[in-house]
């Protein structure tokens, strides 16, 4: 693992774990660039009174990541589970000790991964396998009961609408990229196997050498699964090789 790599880690988890001691939860960072008063889509596509989920798994040293768009909620019911689970969600910031969808009881995030990543699963490679060697990352770490990526052509564009940010790029967010563009950045032999789950058009847009390497993105755009059906067999094959 090169220098590179720990030190944008380091910086990553260090601006998560400065989030604010009460809703709205937003790291300071983020929250020093924000104009929630001139966005104009936040009061209806996102929510602050949850702990942010930026990311899960191994994000420092991983053999696949697998990229998707934003941790969602749904219910009241979400709301109570997040509120139970705070000091978890707290702790997987600072990865002290990270977060494990996979394992989590009575969890409609849980039971979203599980149907993710099924087919993967077998006497060879278990959920504590994949929380070892996959890295999770969200393209915005804040929740939403939906994500409005159909009314923006661009991330930058979006960043502005709805959280007021001027440069159109939220701080944690850069730090993820540059995070990720260093992973990738890697010798082949090295460097991790990329899926990518939804927004395929902001990742692509947001790390430069995705465009360079050949990730794996799903059949079906509107569908989650990394699955048998909605896989290429080559990138199935490839990813299930990754995981053992």
């Amino acid at each position: 693992m090169s220098e590179r790599i720990k030190e944008t880690y380091i910086k990553l988890i260090k601006a998560w774990s400065d989030i604010l001691n009460s809703s709205p939860f937003i790291a300071a960072i983020d929250a020093k660039e924000m104009n929630l008063n001139e966005g104009k889509g936040n009061l209806r596509n996102f929510n602050f009174d949850f702990i942010p989920q930026p990311y899960w798994g191994n994000i420092i040293n991983p053999k696949v990541i697998i990229l998707t768009l934003n941790p969602g909620y749904y219910s009241k019911d979400d709301y109570l589970f997040n509120k139970k689970h705070e000091a978890l969600f707290k702790n997987n910031l600072t990865q002290m000790p990270g977060l494990n969808w996979l394992e989590m009881e009575d969890s409609k995030d849980r039971d979203w991964w599980i149907n993710t990543i099924k087919d993967f699963l077998d006497d060879s490679i278990t959920t504590h396998d994949i929380y070892e060697r996959v890295g999770f990352f969200e393209f915005i770490g804040y929740h939403s009961k939906s994500f409005p990526s159909k009314k923006y052509h661009s991330y930058l564009e979006l960043n502005k609408n709805e959280f007021g940010i001027e440069t159109g790029i939220l701080p944690t967010q850069k730090l993820m990229f540059n995070h990720i563009q260093n992973l990738l950045n890697q010798d082949e032999g090295k460097r991790p196997l990329v899926a990518i789950i939804w927004g395929q058009k902001f990742w692509l847009q947001g790390i430069e050498k995705l465009s360079d390497i050949d990730y794996i993105d799903t059949i079906s755009t509107t569908s989650h699964l990394l699955s048998k059906g909605n896989l290429r067999p080559y990138d199935f094959k490839r990813l299930k090789e990754r995981l053992k």
